[in-house]
């Protein structure tokens, strides 16, 4: 998959742009007056439509805005090169929020004049924003068609989305493809500028990064917010071509495009693109100050002088700068021939989405979630097959390579097969399918994020353990939300696998539960774990006959549910009574966040024991209301115990629900042990209970771990089935708890008030106090006391 080559950095002079000067001028010479013409009009569009949302911010019209007044030529400049050199069909644009300009001319280039349209319709929020619906701000650009790829708000992100598109190109054998991320210079001091360079060094990915230098990161000069001082040298670190342009020249920055464009059109190698000096006439955004700058010399001014003495463009047709009073654009500008008829055509525009209506208020819950695959099972057939997880996971990721052209990525899953063997023998199946990537839990993500975006492309990312999942959290929300924030007309086909408490006292990051924190806190995500909740904390399970109902079954789909550990269940076999309480370990193989449409997750591992299933679970179905099972610290010189809490019956009309003695093993079966009694009997000196209300949720069984003989080291730290992810507590009337797992079962009905007691009868009132047991008597006040 890598080239074991190095990129070189071209031989050219860096003072001219990238080329040399003849090699220049033959460049410039080939722009025809109409290209430029088109230049000239595409950038005065993109400034007179920002300048009036700056008014619009101005009067309150809009609540948030941001734009890029400044680099209108720099944008042209550069989509006129990228137009020149690049495929249309095998080129991808990740912009910046400042690319406005940029996008326009792309789009108008390739036959689509309607860019000012649709970003004034998501400025204002409207249902007819094709880009989002009003779901996102206003420059979060997406139009696949034309190759440019969805932008959220942290634009450090763009770059592995870049990244992982570029890797498409080269897995798809594009010859002849470009990939391109536009960011901020402050974006530089993000891990993500590190992650995607890194990325395409590995695997030298045919991808520009083009840094947009204004010299200010919002109000942060570069002295105090980056700390690359020499891009050149940042670049070569990494094998990197080096280009760079001044941002104030249009001749400078067509030049330079053109030359990195068809180095990396050639190579298909990466390339630093730096363009500096850029200005910034208004402030960051709406949060900041509006007022247009007028101590900054404007390049549109000076691109429209050029095409003047190359008697493109007449002196009435450009823009040009006069004395005025107010703080906006308009009123210190005679905006010539060409801007007038814009601006006369945004106001136009303007006026039109005004009227457009808003997105309805029940269109929220559209695009969630992607439609469920429509698979037919094959019938089982006769005799019992035995397989581990591992070796299931093992299958189904061949058969995802085979079928659906998927891509395995991750850290060790090609020589090593994974550190859990879950790819063992998958690298000389399919050599070109499964790469190892750098130890870089977010590139991984990021990367595959991209790579999905292609239709026919399933990525499939493995994270070590879900632990070192949280770095990623960006990215599971993106993906998670992808659907929804562009309306349902983006999704990245990506299932995200990792174990999830895979060793019994591997301590943080290595036996933690991330089922349920993701499920319940990544909107539009999957968690998808390889078994029912119950079976899961039990080897011994009678299932309902029926199964479980139309809305159990959908949130077994989209909820988190536990799993077991990567090998066969075993049965415990005990005395004739009944099979013996001992816990043993079943445990988990990993949790999926499965990417149909922009979803992710994790898989969880949980401890299991051969008693028999508890009642309620055949009577309610796998993923009934139970609390769950919980290692508690130890008490009284004992060690941990497991202990089983379950939720009050509800068909007994708020009483509590029967203790079950479940059979406890004989002397023989535990050695040297001392007997621990039933948690029905007694008074226990370690049973407790849970709430003080008949209705409230109690312990079940107790059992000390010595009186097991079990060893604590295996245990979790935490193990608790959560079908969805939530577990919610209500307060029942008189201050006890029931736990309650919702929204698939409907809550517990309260607990009945208890009936009036009768008045106690009046105590005898008696002159005989008695006195303080134990204390002597207070003195009297004036009483004088002593002590020796």
């Amino acid at each position: 998959m890598s080239d074991s080559g190095t990129a070189t950095t071209p031989q050219a002079d860096q003072s001219e742009g990238t080329a040399g000067k003849e090699g220049r001028a033959d460049l410039l010479s080939a722009l025809t007056p109409e290209q430029l013409k088109l230049a000239y009009r595409v950038a005065v569009r993109s400034r007179v439509v920002e300048e009036h949302i700056v008014r619009l911010v101005s009067r309150g019209e809009v609540k948030f805005a941001i734009w890029g007044p400044g680099e209108e030529v720099h944008g042209a400049a550069t989509a006129l090169a990228l137009h020149r050199v690049v495929n249309p069909e095998h080129f991808a644009l990740v912009p910046h929020y400042r690319s406005g300009c940029l996008c326009s001319t792309w789009c108008t280039l390739n036959g689509f004049d309607d860019f000012s349209l649709y970003l004034l319709r998501q400025q204002f929020s409207r249902d007819t924003d094709v880009m989002s619906r009003g779901r996102q701000m206003v420059q979060h650009v997406h139009l696949p068609e034309y190759g440019i790829l969805p932008v959220q708000s942290p634009v450090g992100m763009q770059l592995g989305k870049v990244a992982g598109h570029a890797l498409g190109q080269k897995v798809k054998g594009f010859g002849d493809a470009v990939a391109m991320a536009v960011v901020g210079d402050g974006t530089t001091a993000e891990g993500d500028m590190h992650e995607a360079m890194n990325a395409a060094s590995v695997w030298q990915l045919p991808v520009i990064i083009l840094i947009t230098d204004n010299g200010i990161a919002i109000s942060t000069p570069p002295e105090d917010g980056r700390g690359i001082r020499d891009f050149r040298a940042y670049a070569e670190g990494f094998g990197f071509a080096h280009f760079e342009a001044d941002g104030r020249d249009f001749e400078d920055v067509y030049t330079a495009t053109v030359a990195a464009a068809t180095y990396v059109k050639e190579q298909q190698r990466p390339c630093l693109f730096h363009v500096h000096s850029l200005p910034r006439f208004n402030g960051h955004s709406s949060a900041a100050d509006v007022t247009f700058d007028l101590n900054q010399d404007d390049p549109l001014i000076a691109f429209g002088t050029q095409l003047v003495e190359k008697g493109i463009l007449a002196e009435d047709d450009v823009l040009r700068r006069i004395e005025g009073k107010g703080r906006d654009f308009f009123a210190h500008h005679d905006l010539g021939r060409i801007m007038t008829e814009e601006d006369v055509e945004a106001r136009a525009l303007l006026e039109q989405v005004r009227k457009e209506p808003e997105p309805p208020p029940e269109s929220v819950f559209e695009h969630i979630y992607g439609p469920f695959p429509k698979v037919e099972e094959t019938a089982p057939g006769e005799g019992t097959t035995r397989v581990t997880y591992g070796g299931a996971i093992r299958s189904a990721l061949d058969k995802l390579i085979s079928r659906k052209n998927g891509f395995l990525l991750g850290q060790d899953v090609a020589q090593l097969g994974g550190v859990m063997q879950a790819s063992a023998g998958l690298l000389a199946r399919h050599p070109d399918r499964v790469v190892d990537t750098p130890l870089n839990e977010p590139l991984i993500v990021g990367v595959s994020f991209g790579l999905g975006l292609y239709g026919d492309i399933m990525a499939l990312p493995e994270i070590q353990f879900s632990d070192y999942s949280l770095n990623t959290l960006h990215w599971l929300v993106h993906l998670g939300n992808l659907r929804w924030a562009t309306a349902g007309n983006a999704y990245t086909k990506v299932v995200l696998r990792m174990p999830t408490d895979p060793f019994g006292g591997g301590a943080m990051y290595h036996s933690m539960s991330m089922d349920g924190f993701y499920a319940g806190g990544v909107p539009g995500a999957e968690v998808d774990v390889p078994a029912d909740p119950w079976p899961g904390l039990s080897g011994r399970v009678d299932r309902p006959e029926s199964g479980p109902g139309p809305e159990e079954a959908d949130h077994a789909r989209r909820g988190a549910r536990p799993a077991r550990r990567g090998r066969t269940l075993r049965q415990g076999r005990g005395p004739a009574d009944g099979p013996r309480p001992h816990p043993r370990r079943v445990g988990s193989s990993g949790m999926d966040l499965t990417g149909r449409g922009g979803q992710a997750g994790p898989a969880g591992d949980l401890r299991g024991s051969d008693r028999p299933a508890h009642p309620g679970a055949a009577r309610h179905g796998p993923g009934a209301r139970f609390g769950g099972a919980h290692r508690t610290p130890a008490r009284r010189g004992r060690g941990p115990e497991l202990r089983w809490v379950r939720e009050a019956d509800p068909g007994r009309g708020g009483g509590s629900a029967p203790r079950h003695t479940y059979p406890r093993p004989g002397p023989e079966e535990r050695p040297g042990h001392r007997p621990v009694a039933a948690p029905g009997g007694g008074n226990h000196p370690h049973r407790r209970r849970r709430g003080s209300c008949r209705g409230s949720a109690r312990r079940d069984a107790y059992w000390g771990d010595r009186g097991l003989g079990l060893d604590p080291a295996p245990l979790l730290h935490r193990v608790k089935p959560r079908p969805t992810g939530i577990i919610r507590r209500y307060r029942c009337p008189r201050g006890g708890r029931a736990l309650h797992r919702l929204p698939s079962l409907p809550r517990p009905p309260p607990c009945p008030p208890r009936p009036p007691r009768s008045p106690a009868p009046p105590r005898p009132r008696s002159s005989h106090r008695r006195p303080f047991a134990g204390h002597r008597r207070p003195p009297a006040r004036g009483e004088r006391t002593a002590r020796l």
